[in-house]
């Protein structure tokens, strides 16, 4: 996001904390205290309309979405206290599949649409969120740590779409980003109005991969996390996600690792436009050097059209099974995909031994009979 912007949105967080605490016990405010605080309220969204150079009704959206924001993280605490003290209870939603926790596998099974029992992992259960899929878990059989992280990732995902709303209101309301670049935010903002059936193929493309990769982190648990971009990086910065080396002791440390903490994915389901991604993406590292972002630099990666539309029409025909369209990669697309994912974040001998870790979470590609 734009600089400054984050420090006005942790401003608005506060006095949005304040008007939800008033407007939860109003008893407790006098008439001069609500009046100070309306009046604070607008010098400040008429400020922010001066600075971003929109008008104060756009500011007003952001602020309500601020608001939002607030209410789902004080949602998240009440619902994470309530696990701790086994009193969360949920409404079974009829889109939810309910799944219940094997101590013995470690894992869920669900039975899916067709009436057939399924295995799925937390990885799976926490990335098919991407794909519109909800689970609700047993809380009589699931251990309450996975109910609270999985709690947890879903409101990182409902914050970071209320987050993503905020910049294109922001990014649309006033005249501080450029006129294609506005056009480029106002096609966002209508997708996510219509929902997931109006992807285009480069973000489901994007969203295999990432999940590929995130379901391998938090399963297995492999020394990286997946940090989703939000829609500023993705448009001005042209990262899609960033992958995160964690901070891992392996015994005595030799020598010195001056591979990069953080990388940008940026992604195309296009052969012929790598030339222009690669243009794209030298502008974008002269702009985080000169940001000095935590994220040190880009990699793209080219994921074919052809093999996300035969992922996904397999997953489709399958039933939509927990994992994801990702889940169907051969094993030698999934190894040439990490390989290509981590080459610059780890030494070539780790990535090998984490490979043979996880190659057998992947089936090999059947032999065509002539």
């Amino acid at each position: 996001m734009r600089e400054h912007f984050e420090k006005d949105l942790f401003e608005l967080n506060e006095i949005a904390q304040k008007d939800i605490a008033n407007q939860q016990s109003p008893e407790l405010a006098d008439n001069e205290e609500l009046l100070q605080f309306s009046e604070a309220l607008e010098e400040k969204l008429n400020k922010l309309a001066y600075d971003y150079h929109t008008g104060e009704e756009t500011q007003k959206i952001i602020y309500n979405l601020q608001k939002e924001k607030q209410k789902q993280m004080q949602q998240l605490k009440a619902n994470l206290q309530a696990v701790e003290k086994s009193r969360y209870q949920k409404e079974i939603l009829p889109n939810e599949r309910f799944v219940t926790y094997s101590q013995e596998t470690n894992n869920f099974v669900y039975t899916d649409e067709r009436g057939k029992t399924q295995a799925v992992t937390f990885g799976e259960i926490v990335t098919d969120l991407d794909w519109g899929l909800n689970y609700y878990l047993d809380p009589a059989t699931t251990p309450k740590l996975i109910i609270k992280k999985y709690l947890v990732e879903k409101t990182k995902k409902q914050l970071l779409e209320l987050l993503n709303k905020q910049i294109i209101t922001s990014e649309t309301g006033g005249d501080l980003a450029l006129p294609q670049r506005q056009k480029v935010y106002s096609i966002v903002e209508k997708r996510l109005v219509q929902g997931a059936e109006t992807r285009p193929w480069g973000l489901y493309a994007e969203i295999m991969v990432k999940n590929f990769l995130k379901k391998l982190s938090l399963d297995k648990k492999l020394p990286f996390d997946i940090k989703e971009a939000d829609i500023f990086q993705d448009v001005e910065e042209k990262i899609d996600f960033i992958i995160h080396k964690k901070e891992w002791l392996r015994g005595v440390k030799v020598g010195i690792d001056n591979r990069v903490q953080d990388i940008g994915i940026q992604f195309t389901v296009d052969p012929q436009k790598i030339a222009e991604k690669k243009r794209q993406i030298e502008r974008s590292k002269q702009i985080l050097r000169s940001k000095k972002e935590n994220v040190q630099d880009i990699a793209l990666v080219v994921f074919p059209f052809k093999t996300a539309f035969s992922l996904k029409k397999k997953w489709e025909q399958k039933g939509r099974p927990a994992g994801g369209p990702d889940k169907f990669l051969y094993r030698h697309h999934a190894e040439r995909l990490f390989r290509k994912l981590l080459k610059d974040i780890f030494p070539a001998a780790e990535i090998e031994e984490y490979w043979q870790q996880i190659k057998d979470t992947f089936v090999e590609e059947p032999q065509k009979t002539t």
